[in-house]
């Protein structure tokens, strides 16, 4: 879906996994903010995770595709929904906007690891961060 002002958040817990949360604000709700309901986040040698929501006894396939741990990481995930096949990833960054040389490093982290990847538009869309035309993000959660 379509999304604006939206956050992650990772906090390595004392089991050594993290503990994961994502919001973000969605024109399609009447432009409110929607959270995931807190989750935890494991990773097999640091790329093949597994996401379980609320604790929960399924998991969701979390792919991290690349990260340079300080600017941006690349997550990754795919399934099936009502019989269609579908993937999607997403580029986060620290900052509200990802410098070009960071975003070239995050799409070619994406080429790496899945190459022919349909990237820029109008397959891929950037998400709205810091101003937008009804207010600005509330990043505080």
């Amino acid at each position: 879906m379509d999304q604006m002002c939206s956050t992650a958040n990772y906090v390595m817990n004392s089991e050594g996994t993290l503990d994961a949360s994502y919001r973000a604000m969605m024109p399609l709700n009447f432009y409110q903010y929607g959270s995931s309901p807190p989750g935890t986040l494991v990773c097999e040698d640091g790329h093949d995770c597994q996401l379980t929501m609320n604790g929960g006894e399924s998991a969701v396939t979390w792919g991290i595709i690349g990260t340079d741990y300080s600017n941006w990481h690349v997550t990754y995930w795919c399934g099936d929904m009502f019989g269609v096949q579908y993937s999607w990833l997403g580029i986060y960054g620290k900052q509200e906007k990802l410098s070009d040389a960071h975003l070239d490093e995050a799409k070619a982290a994406i080429e790496d690891k899945l190459p022919g990847y349909l990237l820029g538009w109008p397959w891929m869309k950037e998400s709205v961060q810091g101003d937008y035309f009804g207010g600005s993000c509330q990043y505080e959660w």
